[in-house]
């Protein structure tokens, strides 16, 4: 008997290993309908926000340019902007050449950009050097529009 039991010794301690994770899971996180949480929990009770609020532009030109700030470390901003349309072609939309930030007068041009999405839904994770707030995403010459401005206080 304990011979065959070592024998599948690593199918047992798999099955040992998910339930310990299962049960962490369950002792962590209540499956409870979003809306139910919501409807029971105090107003000091409701965690806070944890990014940073979206902010769009007056959809200008049929294009709506967004823009939210995902991150910050010591080195890099990382800034995530969405164009969306459905009237005008924004495939040639180049983001690093598009999108910029400006603080106290001075433009800062991205480092680098991982874009998504295509036709009239796009965006892109930008890279900008440490940039601290208040600043302004701004972009330019997308869908016949010279400049919008993203105010993040």
């Amino acid at each position: 008997m304990l011979l065959n039991a070592l024998k599948h010794w690593r199918a047992l301690s798999l099955v040992g290993i998910t339930l310990v994770f299962l049960w962490f899971l369950s002792e962590q996180f209540t499956l409870v309908p979003y809306e139910y949480a919501q409807a029971n929990q105090t107003t000091a009770e409701i965690p806070q926000q944890q990014t940073p609020q979206e902010k769009s532009d007056n959809d200008e030109g049929n294009v709506t340019l967004s823009a939210e700030v995902l991150s910050s470390t010591p080195t890099k901003t990382v800034i995530r902007a969405s164009l969306n349309t459905h009237s005008v072609d924004i495939s040639n939309v180049e983001w690093i050449s598009a999108i910029s930030l400006k603080k106290d007068g001075k433009v800062i041009r991205p480092i680098s950009s991982v874009d998504e999405g295509a036709g009239h839904h796009r965006s892109s994770t930008i890279d900008f050097p440490k940039t601290t707030l208040p600043f302004s995403v701004t972009g330019t010459n997308i869908g016949g529009v010279s400049e919008r401005i993203l105010e993040f206080p």
